[in-house]
């Protein structure tokens, strides 16, 4: 049973690039310690307390190369402009209200010509879960955006157009399954792009 499906991914699509100083928006436990293990240093940014803390207790009995920081995701003034060699953006920008304004910030951040893993839920496991849990809604896979965020995915076309107005090209599109329990690997569980800065 692979349950980490998803890290390996990221991992392949990293693995050619060299990052010294690795940006993790959102914190996946597995892959930041695989990442330190490779001798990258890591910077976690994340809104969860549990999860910072969790990243606490790691950093501190291994005394692993991680730094934290509990903030928005989008919320990234307090770090230097070009200051990082690559970043990764964990499912956790599901639910931002506002796409292309994180991905600035991590263009921003990011040196020349360097590079951003973005992890989405697959829209199709996005519009399925929201059927289930609103049975009956009108809401479909093409249904515009809102304030309200109706629907807590984002569909191919978004995250691509958020990407390149952001700054970014896209060199990689993988869509991944779930292989952990209770779920459905045959049918994708997340994308990922990888893309490079252009400009910013």
């Amino acid at each position: 049973m692979r349950e980490d499906s998803l890290e390996a991914s990221v991992e392949q699509l990293l693995a050619p690039l060299r990052a010294n100083r690795l940006l993790h928006l959102g914190w996946r436990a597995l892959a930041a310690q695989r990442a330190v293990e490779a001798g990258a240093h890591v910077l976690v940014v994340d809104p969860s307390e549990a999860h910072i803390e969790e990243a606490r207790q790691i950093q501190e009995t291994t005394n692993a190369s991680i730094d934290f920081r509990r903030a928005d995701v989008g919320e990234l003034a307090f770090l230097p402009a070009e200051s990082v060699d690559a970043a990764i953006a964990w499912p956790t920008l599901d639910s931002v209200g506002d796409l292309r304004r994180v991905l600035r910030q991590v263009n921003r951040v990011l040196r020349a010509q360097a590079h951003c893993i973005l992890a989405l839920t697959h829209p199709l496991k996005g519009l399925l879960d929201f059927w289930a849990q609103n049975p009956g809604a009108t809401t479909h896979y093409l249904t515009a955006g809102s304030p309200a965020r109706l629907r807590s995915f984002w569909t191919f076309s978004e995250a691509f157009d958020a990407l390149g107005a952001s700054g970014f090209s896209v060199q990689r599109i993988v869509e991944v399954p779930d292989y952990s329990e209770g779920s459905t690997p045959d049918l994708p569980a997340y994308l990922l792009f990888r893309a490079k800065k252009d400009f910013g």
